[in-house]
């Protein structure tokens, strides 16, 4: 290489020229300055060649330099393969130095263009020359073109020659097959530059395989990827300007590509994982941050991260095939994925640059990104994406279905554990399992036939079986309607009173944990509005609102002011009111203890129009069935009403014949909102008390009437109203377990979208009460409730005419007063 290099140098002293005008067609050259009078000693020409690699075949339309014909190298504005300067050569030719002496060189720069212009000529012409004297140097132009032709040819054969080295070692790591063809074509081209001959290449001898070292791949998704990562980059003498396009690090763009690839499916993990070349691991704990730094450089156009083999070049052809593709399909299917408008800014409207940016981003857009039809044509593959959205489906539902109590990170069960149970403990409980163990959030479900007596046996053996095994205190079993049936291929020929059922295999531990300090927060703000509700009825009463003013005013004028009567007052209402709801969760208790079942300490929800919104609970450990849900959630609110309609009756009638004036009042529209309440109240009143002509309703006469009542009377109507809302088949109250309890877990959920669609449209049409338990139920009772052991056998017909009186007297109470 040095030999030859050395000889390039030699032909490039020796050629002479004449500094012509040129202005090069290329915007990548760079300005050429002149020497100056001072440096142009020495009788010596250096050329400088400004040509790229394939522009061997423009010689021939080059002028030839020193031929004096500026206006053939001007007029065909193409850059010739080489540019001279003048330097001093002859000692003798002193007009010639004193007239280049005061004219120098002059050079202009232009951002696409470079031209020098040569301001001295010699003095001596052709025309002065004799005939040996132009044939001598007719004879010297001809040399020199033959050597400049000479040096451009081992320029061009070292530029392959290095390219082959490239190949070679890459082949060579590889184990290619063609590392003997790419020795016998280096040899040639060493021995054209040095003149020798061609030494034969001998191939290296390789050891066959054996058979027992072969590895079969069992990933297909796998293999399918990394077969489409092995795509040779393109051959060609032009390279892109993609890598200097890199964008710039953006962190917030960054962490938004990190956050989409760590909540995706494992099965698009793996599939970005692998496409992007790099290895998925067997455990499927991927890392996130490696993967997303690799996604968010591909975005950037930052490919430096490809170390398999050299960076593509491309031919003219492709290039001129990209410029086509641009202009007459650049927004279609085939080159959408391409950034047209990133790269169009960077490429500053050079067309070239922009289709070589464009080639690149497309060899390695195909090699790294899965936008190609083909990657989803295998079979497998696509089973394995329709397992993998099949099994998003059972998480969606399951997660719909159960409650997030049911998903605790910390105790849910491992496949190894529930493939025990299956193994050792279903058998001898009397199951009969029909699939293995399928994975869904919090635990798994297991889908079968049970051979006992009912679902209660079926637990009962479980739980024995649990109890004689390793699986001792590490799992919940709960045996349920199949969910997920309808999630089945089969699903249109499902028999919906035969619909299958599945064990729910959860943690130790499903149930809600209580979080005590803010629920009881939550009941001292309950029990304070609650205490608000028994004063605010007096202060409608004219004349306990006179009363209080001038208390109040009183205090104005800094004077001791006594509104103790007030309490007093109020201390009847208050009582009446709480007895009611401890009734309400009195029944609770008794039919928890009834059915074994752990409730926590209720709490009091504040309302500040009601006093309360509910009263709630939930459940230490699950109930063991459907009627023992049923029976702890119908009791209280039943209790509650039955309570509320007696208070009713009884304070309407300690309201005959006594004076109202330290009477309570509510306003006629508020006793109107209930048939059951207000009809009770305008029977034993008579005189139709709370009839209101329509044509009077709405109006301010009307809305400004009050009805004074016993303090008992008002209680009683406000805690039925109250018991009545929890009746509604809403989330986790009351009314939504015992809706669970009939319907099933499945149809409640759809029964309760319609209740909660009721009480909002009642709300909008003007009642503050249900606008108020709308917004309640929104923040509050959107879940499910936890499973039961047994869900399976269904309550038994008496439940069923006790919980339709319960619902019928929530409706009587909630329905307007006609």
């Amino acid at each position: 290489m040095v030999l030859v290099r050395s000889l390039i140098s030699v032909h490039c002293l020796l050629a002479l020229s004449e500094v012509q005008s040129f202005q090069p067609s290329n915007p990548f050259l760079a300005t050429i300055a002149p020497l100056s009078r001072d440096a142009r000693s020495g009788a010596r020409i250096e050329s400088y060649h400004f040509s790229q690699p394939g522009d061997d075949d423009k010689l021939s339309d080059a002028p030839i330099p020193g031929d004096n014909n500026e206006e053939s190298s001007e007029k065909s504005g193409r850059l010739p393969g080489w540019v001279s300067r003048w330097t001093r050569g002859r000692s003798d030719d002193a007009a010639e130095s004193s007239t280049s002496e005061n004219e120098p060189l002059a050079t202009t720069n232009t951002p696409t263009s470079a031209t020098i212009t040569k301001v001295d000529r010699s003095s001596r012409n052709k025309e002065s020359l004799s005939p040996v004297e132009q044939a001598q140097l007719l004879k010297a132009q001809a040399e020199k073109a033959r050597l400049e032709a000479e040096r451009m040819d081992a320029e061009l054969t070292l530029q392959k020659i290095e390219r082959l080295e490239r190949e070679l070692v890459q082949a060579k790591a590889k184990g290619a097959d063609s590392v003997e063809d790419l020795q016998r074509q280096m040899a040639a081209l060493q021995a054209k530059l040095t003149g020798e001959s061609v030494k034969p290449v001998v191939a290296p001898v390789r050891k066959p395989i054996e058979s027992s070292t072969v590895e079969i791949s069992t990933d297909p998704l796998k293999d399918i990827l990394s077969a489409k990562k092995a795509i040779p980059p393109p051959k060609g003498d032009f390279f892109s300007s993609l890598p200097d396009a890199v964008e710039l690090f953006d962190q917030a763009k960054y962490d938004e590509v990190l956050v989409d690839f760590e909540n995706s499916p494992d099965f698009l993990k793996k599939l970005i994982t692998t496409q992007i070349g790099i290895d998925y691991p067997e455990d499927g704990n991927v890392n996130s941050t490696t993967v997303a730094t690799r996604l968010d450089k591909i975005r950037r156009f930052d490919f430096s991260f490809d170390n398999e083999g050299e960076r593509p070049s491309f031919t003219q052809e492709k290039i001129e095939e990209m410029k086509q593709r641009m202009q007459a399909t650049w927004l279609t299917d085939e080159t959408a994925f391409l950034p047209e408008g990133r790269l169009t800014d960077f490429a500053d409207g050079n067309e070239t640059k922009l289709a070589l940016m464009c080639l690149e981003y497309e060899y390695y857009n195909s090699k790294y990104k899965i936008t190609e039809a083909s990657f989803f044509e295998d079979e497998e593959v696509i089973a394995e994406i329709s397992s993998a959205i099949q099994q998003l489906s059972f998480d969606s539902v399951t997660e719909s279905s159960l409650p997030p109590c049911t998903r605790k990170e910390d105790q849910q069960p491992t496949l190894a554990q529930a493939q025990t149970l299956v193994k050792d403990v279903l058998p001898k409980a009397s199951f009969t399992s029909t699939s293995k163990p399928m994975a869904v959030p919090g635990g798994f479900i297991v889908k079968g036939n049970s051979k006992a007596s009912d679902g209660d046996a079926l637990i009962t053996a479980i739980d024995q079986q649990l109890e004689r095994s390793s699986l001792r205190g590490k799992m919940t079993v709960c045996y349920m309607a199949d969910f997920t049936a309808f999630l089945e291929e089969n699903s249109d020929q499902i028999d919906l009173d035969n619909i299958g059922t599945v064990l729910f295999i959860g943690g130790p531990d499903i149930a809600r944990e209580p979080k005590k300090g803010l629920l009881s927060i939550t009941s001292a703000f309950g029990l304070a509005t609650c205490w608000y509700l028994s004063l605010y009825p007096f202060l409608l009463n004219p004349n306990l609102a006179k009363r209080v003013d001038e208390q109040l005013a009183l205090v104005d004028a800094g004077m001791p002011a006594d509104l103790s009567w007030l309490s007093d007052l109020s201390f009847p209402l208050f009582v009446t009111f709480i007895a009611i709801q401890i009734l309400h969760e009195l029944g609770h208790r008794v039919a928890a203890a009834l059915n074994d079942i752990q409730p926590t300490f209720p709490t009091f929800v504040p309302s500040i129009i009601t006093g309360v919104t509910s009263v709630t609970t939930s459940f230490k450990e699950p109930p063991k069935n459907l009627q023992a849900l049923f029976d702890f959630s119908i009791a209280g609110p039943l209790l509650g009403m039955l309570a509320s309609i007696v208070a009713i009756v009884v304070g309407t009638q300690l309201s005959i014949g006594v004076d109202p004036t330290n009477f309570p009042a509510l306003p006629l529209e508020i006793l109107r909102q209930s048939s059951l309440g207000g009809g009770i109240i305008d029977s034993i009143l008579g005189s139709g008390v709370l009839s209101v002509p329509d044509a009077a309703l709405g109006t301010q006469a009307v809305a400004g009437m009050t009805i004074p009542l016993h303090p008992v009377a008002i209680a009683g109507y406000i805690s039925l109203v109250v018991n009545a809302l929890s009746m509604l088949p809403i989330g986790t109250t009351d009314g939504g377990r015992v809706s669970m309890a009939l319907f099933g877990r499945q149809n409640k959920q759809a029964i309760g979208g319609l209740a909660f669609l009721a009480i909002l449209f009642f709300g909008v049409q003007g009642s503050d009460l249900f606008l108020f338990y709308f917004a309640f139920c929104l923040a509050f009772q959107k879940g499910n409730e936890i499973p039961c052991r047994n869900e399976v056998d269904q309550i038994d017909f008496s439940r069923v005419i006790v919980s339709t009186v319960a619902y019928f007297l929530a409706l009587l109470a909630l329905i307007p007063f006609q």
